[in-house]
């Protein structure tokens, strides 16, 4: 419901806005994004076409041909008038704002249906961009770049992992899960009491419980607020990540590398495969040898088996709805 209803309007937003309003929303992001794309591109495109019907009828009757000084019923003189009042729509600022807008959402459809980005409003990403450097400008003008320390708990304390940052994490919220260091964490919230002045963000992280479906999870590093200085833009990221998928699409068609794993949590499985499987998100059910397993991560690799899972056994009587059967021969009997 959130995906078709409310996701379409907050799709337009940029991420960091979307995390701060909806942090637990249950919103396919992809789609709602897809649809507020098309959306935009279809309210765009009948506008253009009512404003071109309007604009070029006005200035006919009240511009072009009383400049011309001359009866539109002239041969000859029609195609003038005509040429005259389209070159005049064409180049009008509200023309150009509306193909704008149009190309924009035919853009953000695009780049969810291809590439499964989520990019906002360029209007709103440009400000959002703008709010975020002058923030980091002020803020580093207070506190240095660093590295981020991370301790971990004695099993005394309510948290497993603590994060000290110079810098804010608006995603690191509850429920969200990083991975770090092989291991799966949540976030729980943060400590003010425990703030530096060198590292001013404080952040409290535990170990899920094994049944518990985790949202994200992301990959975190301690020295990813050095390399933010570094990272590409937007659009390179999408023509890279387009030439990536691409070049995983060409890996030959084999079928899956399964290994078995072993952790802290308990025993899983580590799965790779050839082509990629929509329907294993984190926190799906999966049954393979009469056992049943819940996707804990998915990440990509290097080919010929690209699409990487990470599963964790469950214990016995879990509930058996919404559970997919799997088997290792499945992308060689769909075909890819």
């Amino acid at each position: 419901m959130y995906t078709y209803l409310l996701g379409p309007l907050l799709a337009l937003l940029p991420r960091r806005w979307r995390a701060r309003l909806v942090p637990e929303a249950a919103v396919d992001w992809p789609r709602a994004v897809l649809v507020s794309g098309l959306a935009e591109c279809v309210t765009c495109l009948v506008a253009l076409i009512g404003w071109y019907l309007y604009a070029i009828q006005k200035y006919i009757d009240l511009q072009v041909a009383p400049r011309l000084n001359s009866p539109r019923d002239v041969p000859g003189n029609e195609y003038v008038i005509g040429f005259a009042a389209l070159i005049m729509v064409v180049t009008h600022p509200v023309s150009w704002a509306l193909f704008c807008f149009w190309l924009e959402g035919a853009f953000r459809a695009f780049a969810a249906l291809i590439t499964e980005e989520t990019p906002g409003s360029l209007r709103l990403v440009l400000m959002d961009r703008l709010i975020f450097r002058a923030q980091r400008w002020r803020e580093e003008a207070r506190v240095p770049l660093v590295s981020d320390e991370v301790a971990r708990g004695d099993g005394k304390q309510s948290w497993d992992l603590k994060v000290t940052s110079c810098r804010p994490k608006p995603s690191w919220r509850y429920p969200l899960a990083i991975s770090y260091e092989e291991e799966f964490f949540q976030v729980i919230g943060e400590a003010p009491d425990a703030v530096t002045a060198e590292r001013p963000h404080v952040y409290l992280l535990r170990r899920p419980h094994p049944a518990e479906a985790l949202r994200g999870p992301e990959h975190y590093d301690p020295h990813d607020a050095l390399r933010e200085e570094s990272e590409p833009g937007f659009f390179r990221i999408v023509f890279r990540e387009v030439h990536k998928r691409w070049q995983m699409r060409r890996a030959p068609l084999v079928p899956d590398e399964i290994r078995n794993t072993l952790s802290r949590e308990g025993s899983g499985l580590l799965v790779r495969g050839c082509r990629p499987k929509p329907e294993w998100s984190p926190g799906r059910l999966i049954r393979y040898k009469e056992a049943y397993y819940r996707v804990q991560a998915v990440r990509t690799d290097r080919p010929p088996r690209p699409f990487v899972f990470e599963l964790m056994r469950m214990p016995a009587g879990v509930p058996s709805r919404s559970v997919l059967l799997y088997s290792p021969e499945d992308p060689l009997e769909k075909g890819g």
